[in-house]
């Protein structure tokens, strides 16, 4: 097994000034999510808001992404999850790609916990793709679908 974390120059984040970084050691002040990094892989994580309304951030209504490419037969992905109704608002909305179609779906709205994160969900896996090259996509929001909240930790594939 290869763990990549979100952090590594291997994950491609589209449109990349729309998600933010966070670690132990540089917090994030743009970042409405704050869950405990001691909980996290490698303690960091990427936030990226799905929002389909207008003037709501610099990519109204465009979903976001994260990419990898990789060589195997497996991956898994797994995310932090706010329980949270506002401030951030923890609705989950993500759809994965591989080799550009869709493999699957993580929706779960959020519980209306303030404060609250569950760690190390796994949101998706896959373990009977062909060996070779694959290239996966995580997909946070659906054009003019409901705001949603990404807080990716890890990718691991085999």
């Amino acid at each position: 097994n290869v763990t990549i974390d979100d952090s590594a120059s291997l994950v491609s984040y589209y449109p990349s000034s729309a998600w933010n970084a966070r670690s132990a050691a540089d917090p994030c002040s743009a970042c409405t999510a704050n869950p405990d990094t001691d909980k996290l892989f490698d303690s960091t994580f990427h936030d990226g808001t799905f929002n389909p309304q207008s003037g709501s951030n610099d990519f109204p209504n465009v979903p976001l992404t994260a990419s990898i490419v990789f060589n195997g037969t497996a991956v898994y992905v797994y995310c932090a999850l706010a329980e949270s109704s506002s401030a951030p608002a923890g609705n989950s909305d993500m759809s994965f790609y591989i080799d550009g179609s869709l493999k699957g779906i993580f929706v779960k709205a959020a519980l209306g916990n303030d404060n609250v994160y569950d760690y190390s969900v796994p949101v998706f896996s896959i373990d009977s793709l062909p060996l070779g090259e694959h290239n996966f996509t995580l997909q946070n929001g659906h054009v003019n679908g409901t705001k949603s909240l990404v807080l990716l930790d890890e990718i691991i594939y085999t």
